[in-house]
């Protein structure tokens, strides 16, 4: 019987490219479900438009395939994580415009 600290231990051996670590300590695993024969899990990136997206999940692929085998279901789900505000208030009450102004000198 699989179980969930047998895939987290395969996970753990797929390193972020960017980030250098592995992707269960950097907490990118989520929502793991494991029932016979399937496993699932969502990655949660830090960007939605990670160019590495397929090389991650392909990593995570092939380490809980090594861990478990080839006759397992695997679904593996991306996703990001992504901040903004939550009530849609202005970030600078009282301010209707910003004007961004830069300096070329020395070039």
């Amino acid at each position: 019987m699989i179980s969930k600290s047998d895939i987290l231990k395969a996970l753990s051996t797929v390193q972020d490219p960017d980030l250098h670590r592995d992707l269960v300590s950097l907490n990118m695993i989520r929502d793991l479900e494991v029932e016979e024969g399937k496993v699932s899990f969502t990655v949660v990136l830090t960007t939605p438009a990670c160019p590495l997206k397929e090389k991650i999940k392909n990593d995570c692929l092939e380490a809980v395939e090594a861990e478990v085998g080839s006759s397992v279901d695997v679904k593996i789900t991306m996703t990001s994580s992504v901040t903004s505000t939550r009530d849609k208030a202005p970030l600078l009450p009282g301010v209707k415009n910003i004007i961004a102004i830069a300096s070329a000198r020395g070039v």
